[in-house]
């Protein structure tokens, strides 16, 4: 799969850019300027490039438009689309995506229809959307080729994807992952991020000051840690048993990996302060849940009535 631009560069993020209702204005490739007729501008900024034909507008329209929607250096908090929504439509960010064709933005569910006329190329519309998302590479800059291009455009685009994409030690576990296993078992891996994705979102319900996963491993949130746990397992407090075990036992061996990796890299940033605190995280985890396992952590038997 070739990708035109350089997607080993830092992407904007889509929850801090909104809608463009009333601006018609466009960006120029060349130069980065806000301009409301680049046919215009074209003729008037570059004299030597006498950019006549309609395609070739159309091009240079979606290109800098795409610039300017993912590059955080250049977009100022709106997104520029090919056809701006109606008020009455309340469309957002997130009901817009990318063609890996042209670059320019069309809402999901039109994608399909335009990525037909665009390629000539008949494909489903899971799989235009993957391709959109590899191109945009929203994600943190510390991702690997593998995890930006292959692995994150796959997972389906929700709150917990948005959670974990710039979230900087789970993206940085998502880079051990991938060197560690094959492409085959990159569904794995998925499934990985996303239940620490939903142990991350419950965990900020429960404790506001965590704002990204660094952030759990401190003592002092264990108890919430361990609130979460119960609650995405079902666990039930008058059997003492969990109905999902295997969540919660999963869940306590990736927090296990994610703390190890994060004491890596608190000794390469020489952060004794934080590496302590992962380290005493990680015994109070290591204690509750051999408890656990001899306790609480076995599936309710359901009886069926004849």
């Amino acid at each position: 799969m070739i990708f035109p631009f350089d997607n080993n560069i830092n992407r904007s993020d889509d929850a801090n850019i909104s809608t463009n209702y009333n601006n018609n204005n466009n960006i120029t490739l060349s130069c980065n300027n806000d301009v409301n007729n680049i046919t215009a501008s074209t003729h008037t900024t570059n004299v030597s490039e006498q950019f006549g034909k309609k395609k070739i507008i159309e091009t240079i329209r979606k290109k800098g438009n795409f610039i300017y929607n993912t590059d955080p250096s250049v977009n100022t908090g709106q997104l520029i689309v090919c056809r701006r929504p109606s008020k009455e439509s309340r469309k957002t960010v997130q009901h817009f995506t990318c063609c890996a064709n042209c670059k320019g933005w069309f809402t999901k569910n039109n994608i399909r229809h335009h990525f037909k006329q665009c390629t000539n190329i008949l494909k489903g519309d899971r799989n235009v959307q993957i391709l959109g998302r590899a191109v945009m590479g929203r994600i943190h800059e510390c991702a690997s080729e593998t995890v930006r291009k292959f692995l994150f455009p796959v997972l389906r685009e929700d709150n917990i994807t948005r959670s974990i994409r710039y979230d900087k030690l789970l993206i940085t576990y998502a880079n051990k992952l991938c060197i560690k296993y094959t492409h085959q078992q990159q569904d794995m891996i998925r499934v990985r991020l996303r239940l620490l994705g939903r142990f991350l979102i419950a965990v900020k319900e429960y404790n506001p000051k965590v704002t990204e996963f660094f952030d759990i491993y401190d003592p002092s949130v264990y108890d919430d840690c361990l609130k979460v746990v119960n609650k995405i397992a079902n666990f039930n407090y008058i059997t003492k048993k969990y109905s999902v075990p295997t969540i919660a036992s999963n869940i306590g061996t990736y927090l296990k990996h994610v703390g190890s990796l994060l004491i890596t890299e608190c000794t390469k940033t020489s952060n004794k302060e934080k590496q302590e605190s992962t380290e005493n995280f990680l015994k109070i985890k290591q204690e509750d849940y051999r408890k656990m396992k001899t306790t609480k952590i076995e599936p309710i038997k359901i009886k069926t009535i004849t």
